[in-house]
């Protein structure tokens, strides 16, 4: 899980998300915490999660990835649309609803992982992208 939130993926491919809503890190269109878990608004199965700091990734079985929550350090490697994002408490915008990173489109991801305030994804032929904060190299 991430600092406050959980992702867990169902058989089936269903993605749900509890914990911590700040920030719109649980991808559910708002920024309240859910101490139980809720589906997250994908519409296609999802094969892999990974919940960060206040960020969230998901890889679904077609090869996308999509990314919510906080994005101020690049860590969603996307700019999402307006109408998937809120202002945070802390006066920044963020991604309330999962967004597609359109930049990996092409790779058939093999694994997401993340951190405080960066992203990790695995693609199928061995290659590593990253993208968020280099604050440590």
């Amino acid at each position: 899980g991430g600092w406050s939130h959980s992702l867990a993926v169902l058989r089936g491919g269903r993605l749900l998300a509890f914990g911590c809503g700040e920030a719109g890190r649980l991808g559910l269109g708002d920024q309240r915490d859910r101490p139980t878990p809720s589906a997250v608004p994908l519409g296609e199965a999802v094969a892999m999660a990974a919940a960060g700091g206040a960020h969230s990734l998901a890889a679904t079985a077609g090869g996308r990835v999509y990314a919510f929550g906080d994005g101020r350090q690049g860590q969603l490697g996307v700019e999402p649309p307006d109408h998937a994002t809120a202002m945070s408490a802390a006066g920044h915008r963020c991604c309330v609803f999962p967004a597609r990173v359109e930049a990996l489109a092409a790779i058939s991801p093999r694994a997401v992982a993340c951190g405080g305030d960066f992203s990790l994804v695995v693609a199928h032929d061995g290659s590593l992208y990253s993208f968020g904060a280099n604050s440590f190299g």
